[in-house]
């Protein structure tokens, strides 16, 4: 995984933790903040910090991405994709930037490498495990992973 995703899931698991810790303002709490001023900002300050932080990161580009898929080798490349979908669908990837990026980077380097955009039926099985999880799969497509993990 590359510095920048792990450093996205770092994110995700600070904002878990800020919003399961910080309460609302409140003046009459003696060990809340003095002013409603000063907790936005500490909060404010919080995420600079890591949006400089993310920053200081480089970008991976995108020519990165599309060598680690290649649908224009062996079989059809409707064929590949659907099976580098059941394979990313397969990952326990909780996090959603993670896999906005995931299927951003997959279905990017069908379309480059193919000049075609990918079948329907896949796209929604991508959109269904963004949305719902691996619950959100079809029935067909829950079939090819047991058949991928049993391999």
């Amino acid at each position: 995984m590359s510095k920048r995703m792990e450093f996205l899931q770092r994110i995700e698991a600070r904002e878990a933790f800020l919003r399961a810790r910080v309460t609302p303002w409140n003046p009459d709490d003696p060990e809340s903040w003095p002013t409603e001023k000063e907790y936005f900002r500490d909060i404010d300050d919080e995420y600079n910090s890591l949006v400089a932080e993310l920053e200081k990161i480089p970008e991976e580009s995108d020519e990165e991405h599309d060598q680690t898929y290649h649908f224009n080798d062996g079989d059809t490349p409707a064929e590949m994709f659907s099976r580098e979908v059941t394979l990313l669908v397969s990952q326990n990837i909780e996090c959603p930037v993670l896999k906005g990026v995931a299927i951003a980077n997959l279905t990017n380097a069908y379309i480059v490498q193919t000049g075609e955009q990918p079948e329907p039926e896949e796209l929604d099985e991508l959109a269904n495990w963004f949305l719902f999880g691996p619950g959100g799969l079809s029935m067909k497509k829950r079939k090819q992973q047991r058949l991928i993990k049993g391999a």
